[in-house]
């Protein structure tokens, strides 16, 4: 194709208006974007916490696009010529930021538990006072005394001291009281009444500080209902399951059991028991031959020459008719056994092990005497 010097131009010139036509409608778009940004930014809040020393002064809600010192505004805080600020006034707002500002010429007061600072130039607690306009109650107090002369930095405490009275109505507790019980077991208890919760109204009179609580006092107290006790009985008959005895004595004919038990014991003695045997031909204390049915105990608990019955607690075991012949090695340890019983065998005295054991002393013995 064959384009003349005219055609050539043509082209020039259009593609010069093409191009001019890009650049403009790009800028175009740049303009709405921008205006659709502002327009964003205008409709933004702004959530912001100001804090003078360590107490919340206030917190704002700024819309638009603000900075620390339109939040000030907003809030309506003043900031003095030798106040510190963070982040400074001209620094662009952040949402949920937090502002600190640390006066420099104020003190800290704080009624009722709320706390605030306060310009302060020079004065007595009493000035500062009549000046913020708090006026003291009758039980209210102060801190430090209304006398005291401040400086720059200081804490003055105001305490509102008010009184209640309330009426409650309150639950009394039973006691429990523990009887012996001879129909009962041993080492088993039985609740032969069972307990009631009494009721009662006392009225209180209260002294709040700040709206708390710090003392109570009893005005009256008027029982509704008296509890009842609750009983329980705590067995002590020996319920012997086991017919075998380990002592190889007889009980004497004049001795008679019940339910595995003497009937005719002059004493009961309780406590832990351990078994023991000893070689051939070995002699207890008294000199008697060591054999089965001679038991070691303390003497001046058990006399020598004692007649005893002995029986587990939990009748299980029955060591059987006894006579105190031995002392016991427990009686230099200070432990709680009453009686060593002899067997005639270690596998006897394994069976037997530690247990706690009821003696019923049946005659009290005048060996040694």
């Amino acid at each position: 194709m064959i384009v003349n010097q005219d055609g050539h131009k043509f082209v020039r010139a259009l593609r010069t208006r093409l191009f001019a036509s890009i650049i403009l409608a790009a800028m175009c778009c740049m303009v709405v974007v921008a205006a659709s940004a502002a327009t964003a930014d205008k409709g933004r809040t702004t959530t912001v916490h100001i804090y003078e020393g360590d107490v919340l002064a206030a917190t704002v809600e700024v819309a638009g696009e603000s900075t620390v010192q339109d939040a000030l505004k907003k809030a309506d805080i003043p900031l003095y010529s030798k106040d510190k600020i963070n982040p400074s006034v001209d620094t662009a707002l952040e949402n949920d930021m937090n502002i600190h500002i640390k006066r420099s010429d104020s003190i800290r007061l704080v009624v009722g538990g709320k706390a605030e600072y306060i310009r302060f130039t020079k004065g007595t607690v009493a000035d500062v006072l009549d000046r913020q306009g708090i006026s003291l109650g009758e039980e209210d107090t102060v801190n430090p005394s209304k006398e005291t002369e401040l400086t720059v930095g200081a804490t003055v405490t105001v305490n509102r001291v008010t009184y209640k009275v309330r009426v409650e109505t309150e639950t009394i507790e039973f006691e429990t009281t523990t009887k012996s019980d001879s129909s009962v077991p041993a080492e088993t208890e039985k609740v032969i009444q069972e307990g009631q919760t009494g009721a009662r109204t006392v009225a209180y009179k209260d002294k709040l500080v700040n709206g708390e609580v710090a003392e109570s006092t009893v005005l009256k107290e008027q029982v509704l209902k008296q509890p009842v006790d609750q009983v329980v009985a705590k067995g002590t008959k020996i319920g012997v399951s086991a017919t075998n005895t380990f002592s190889a004595l007889k009980l004497p004919s004049k001795y008679t059991l019940e339910d595995g038990v003497p009937t005719n014991a002059l004493k009961v003695v309780k406590g832990s028991s351990t078994a023991y045997s000893a070689p051939e031909g070995a002699r207890t204390a008294t000199g008697v031959k060591a054999a089965s049915g001679y038991v070691a105990v303390n003497p001046k608990q058990i006399p020598y020459g004692s007649e005893l019955y002995i029986v587990s607690a939990d009748g299980k075991k029955v060591y059987g008719y006894a006579i105190a012949a031995d002392t016991g090695g427990f009686v230099r340890n200070g432990t709680n056994t009453v009686v060593d019983v002899y067997m005639n065998s270690f596998a006897q005295c394994a069976q037997w092990g530690r247990r706690n054991v009821v003696i019923y002393v049946l005659s009290y013995g005048t060996w040694g005497k």
